[in-house]
């Protein structure tokens, strides 16, 4: 198992020498977002959207 998040840039660097499909998504710039719910619950797996 490997933490993508701990060094970001081997996983760039591994998306582009790899030939496994990826999402075509622009994933240079990150942002780190955490999901709560009304209760302050973490929610796991939340879809976000951009508006």
């Amino acid at each position: 198992m490997v933490d993508d998040n701990a060094n970001f840039a081997e996983y760039l660097a591994y998306r582009q020498r790899t030939q496994v499909a990826h999402r075509t998504l622009d994933i240079a710039e990150r942002y780190l977002l955490q999901v709560r719910d009304s209760a302050g619950r973490s929610v796991p797996d939340a879809e976000v959207r951009g508006g």
